[in-house]
């Protein structure tokens, strides 16, 4: 396997994180100055991770997650999306690791509350 072969899955899954964060700013009416100010993060960097330039940070994330008002699982759920293009109404409920049954009851036991 090549190094390119290689760094292709890491590129599109940047891309699909730069497409959700453009249509969750987009859907709130956020500049990207207003969004990096919410988050505390610089306007290049939202930019760069909106064109799929950048891999945000988990930390990155969780700010920009903060800032939006949404959870993780509501920012990823674009990946786990229903054919019409909006996320079902479990993804922003359930981790993608967890079955819809699972879920219920709390994903790995003991844990809830996602």
């Amino acid at each position: 396997m090549t190094v390119a072969e290689t760094a292709a899955p890491a590129a599109d899954g940047a891309v699909r994180i730069g497409i959700r964060l453009r249509a969750l700013r987009a859907e709130q009416g956020l500049t990207i100055p207003a969004l990096a100010a919410k988050a505390s993060l610089s306007a290049g960097l939202i930019s760069q991770i909106e064109r799929g330039q950048s891999n945000p940070s988990i930390k990155t994330i969780q700010r920009l997650t903060s800032a939006l008002g949404v959870n993780l699982w509501a920012f990823l759920g674009a990946a786990e999306a229903e054919p019409g293009g909006e996320p079902g109404p479990e993804a922003a409920e359930t981790p993608p690791s967890c079955s819809a049954a699972r879920s219920a009851r709390g994903c790995w036991s003991g844990r809830r509350g996602w």
